[in-house]
């Protein structure tokens, strides 16, 4: 409500707003919207949302209303069929994002192919709002606002300082988001020299552990224990991955320490035999506390 007050005060143009959590009830949807976009839907917050996929297309679905303008990357069938069904109620269709145009790929600076398929939504919105506004924008324009697109902890690399290694961070908490992740680190040819895994309870991280493991059964692995009620303990995630095969769980001394002491800690351990980079993936709260040791990596 602060936000939306503030927004009227200054008259802003247009207003971007990312969903919380779902469609049926999330805060956004009690504001008057125009278009909507669906990025690839999966299963996350399974504990509010519903157990399985159709159950949470179809919450999420129902930020969908009457005249708006829904625009969706390419989704699972099932999640597909929901969101459809849903538009089709209030009597409008459901556009397909166009793929991103070769000559702007380049232009991209995001890591990942996901992040193409994301920039072409992103590009899709825009075109529409742009011919409803009654602007111009032209496509060296449109280049330099994806290249100077940043998101901090999305395949994030950072690079090794006096107090910690070589870094790739990312945010990915539930399986699917691994997967994307383990499928953009080989495109992009990187080997991970050792893994910094933390993960909330309430995710489905027993999933996540197994595909990591699969991946890299034998790159050291930490799991650090996170400053947050709802995370879950270090020694069940470990019992997960050693149970999932033979591979190498750092002990240090420095385990139940923070982020930047066990980064400190890792950086010269005899276990890292690789030169690739440390990867940190599990939760957004384990990034969090990475921020909060060395804030001056929230910029580009």
């Amino acid at each position: 409500l602060l936000a939306l007050f503030f927004f009227r005060v200054y008259r802003v143009d247009v207003i971007v707003l990312e969903a919380g959590l779902g469609g049926a009830h999330d805060a956004t949807t009690a504001v008057q919207r125009d278009y909507l976009c669906y990025t690839p839907i999966a299963l996350d917050h399974r504990n509010v949302l519903g157990n399985s996929l159709e159950a949470i297309a179809t919450d999420k679905s129902l930020a969908i209303g009457d005249g708006m303008q829904v625009f969706t990357q390419k989704q699972y069938p099932l999640a597909l069929h929901c969101l459809e069904k849903t538009a089709k109620s209030h009597g409008i269709p459901l556009h397909n994002a166009e793929p991103l145009p070769k000559q702007l790929c380049d232009a991209v600076s995001l890591s990942g192919k996901h992040q193409l398929a994301n920039a072409g939504l992103a590009l899709t919105l825009f075109k529409t709002v742009q011919k409803k506004m009654g602007f111009f924008s032209s496509n060296d324009a449109c280049a330099k606002g994806l290249a100077n697109a940043f998101l901090p902890g999305r395949l994030q690399s950072i690079q090794a300082s006096k107090t910690y290694p070589h870094l790739l961070l990312d945010g990915a908490h539930n399986p699917h988001g691994i997967q994307t992740v383990l499928e953009s680190l080989r495109t992009m040819g990187v080997r991970p020299s050792a893994l910094v895994y933390a993960a909330l309870r309430d995710k489905d991280w027993k999933s996540s552990v197994r595909l990591l493991k699969q991946s890299f059964p034998s790159v050291p692995v930490v799991f650090p224990a996170l400053s947050n009620e709802r995370a879950q303990n270090p020694e069940e995630i470990e019992k997960v991955w050693s149970s999932q095969g033979q591979g190498s769980v750092l002990h240090l001394k420095t385990r139940n320490a923070n982020v930047a002491t066990l980064l400190k800690a890792l950086q010269k351990h005899p276990a890292r035999v690789e030169s690739g980079p440390v990867l940190l993936l599990g939760s957004l709260y384990l990034l969090s506390e990475f921020y909060k040791a060395y804030p001056k990596n929230l910029r580009k």
